[in-house]
């Protein structure tokens, strides 16, 4: 690519943005930037050619894209997602321009940019997008420069600042670009093509209003033609906001939701040999409201079953450990007794405490209902009469 006879021209261009903030379901008017709102770059991305896609991750991002290459000529037109973009600031003369643009993203997801109209010749031509959370369009200034640094004024505290370089070296070394000013950039991407354009792209934070200088400084020096744009965007429309929620659950008591239900055990007729009555239930009703998953467990101390003459029954028998059933409403973790710490083989010990109903570690947690069963050994010796025993049903804390 050979060089015009006109003399070497440089020049630059700078854009600064503002934003507002939102809070849970309201959006608020906008507001000064602060250290946990801040506008932060959430994708890049640049290549050579005039198309490209770029991600959102947030509903209401704003796109910055930066156009820039040989020759030369009136700014370009820009589309996302086939919408125009708007342009910010340009700069140009026959040996190279570029020109950045602006777009607010509705939706997130990734989008289609394409720039058209552009005089440039390909391979002397690169298109560059970054994508911002938490900035607005409203308020957005520029800069544009060439050899001297450009002049970029903000006017809320915590602006964005993007600036674009492109040089026209006509060298086939890859320059090296370092920011230069009183608000030097962090380089974001770099490119070069053929021989040859160097094309850069840094960002900044302005903490405070002001006035700035922005520049560059290429390792390959006496440029043909060089062009700085640059652009402030202000705290906007709050898109992404990280914080740490703390919500405490409070454990309560371990007890019985109700009274235990009533035991009616079935009447028995004699029959000459020996009987084992049906069974019957003891209906339970268990609240682990705790929340430490502790564990919980059922004991049951009952006399002998005795009649009005001292004549007793042989054995009270427990039938079954039932699984439990959660309570209406209610998300619960059911009582599990995998150890097998219940006896359903031999007769319970009168008034001594025996286990019925066990809960073992990280289970019984939540409101549940449980009906362990009994039966009633009856001899054929029994003396037929009302026999009677007081029961007396413990609720404890841990398995066993």
């Amino acid at each position: 690519m050979s060089a015009p006879s006109n003399p070497r021209r440089r020049s630059a261009v700078l854009v600064a943005a503002t934003g507002a903030a939102v809070t849970l379901g309201a959006l608020l008017p906008m507001v000064s930037a602060q250290a946990s709102v801040a506008v932060t770059v959430d994708h890049f991305a640049h290549v050579q050619g005039d198309a490209l896609s770029i991600a959102t991750t947030q509903p209401n991002e704003v796109i910055l894209i930066s156009s820039s290459g040989f020759p030369g000529g009136p700014a370009p037109t820009v589309t996302v997602d086939g919408a125009a973009a708007s342009l910010v600031n340009s700069a140009t003369d026959e040996g190279s321009d570029d020109s950045i643009f602006s777009f607010v993203a509705a939706a997130a997801g990734t989008h289609s940019v394409v720039v058209s109209g552009v005089q440039h010749i390909s391979p002397w031509d690169d298109t560059a997008a970054v994508s911002l959370l938490n900035a607005t369009t409203d308020g957005i200034t520029s800069g544009t420069g060439s050899t001297a640094p450009l002049s970029l004024t903000t006017t809320q505290p915590g602006e964005f600042v993007f600036g674009s370089a492109v040089d026209n070296t006509i060298d086939t070394t890859a320059g090296v670009g370092t920011w230069t000013g009183s608000l030097p950039l962090t380089q974001l991407g770099s490119d070069h093509q053929s021989d040859g354009l160097d094309f850069f792209w840094g960002t900044a934070t302005a903490a405070a209003p002001g006035t700035y200088t922005l520049g560059l400084t290429d390792s390959v020096t006496g440029a043909w033609s060089q062009f700085r744009v640059a652009v402030a965007v202000p705290l906007g429309i709050l898109t992404r906001g990280v914080q740490s929620v703390t919500e405490t659950v409070n454990g309560a008591n371990l007890g019985f939701v109700s009274a235990p239900g009533a035991v009616t055990p079935p009447s028995t007729t004699l029959n000459g040999v020996d009987e084992v009555t049906p069974q019957f239930a003891m209906p339970l009703d268990v609240g682990d409201a705790t929340g430490s998953g502790n564990g919980w467990n059922v004991s049951l101390n009952a006399s002998p079953f005795t009649d009005a003459h001292g004549h007793t029954l042989a054995g009270l028998y427990q039938s079954t450990e039932p699984v439990p059933a959660c309570d209406a409403a209610t998300t619960c973790t059911k009582a599990s007794d995998i150890t097998h710490l219940v006896n359903t083989v031999n007769p319970l010990t009168y008034g001594a405490g025996n286990l019925v109903q066990v809960a073992d570690a990280a289970t019984g947690m939540g409101n549940q209902n449980v009906s362990p069963t009994f039966t009633l050994a009856v001899p054929a010796n029994t003396y037929a009469g009302i026999y009677t025993s007081n029961w007396t049903v413990s609720l404890n804390s841990a398995p066993h």
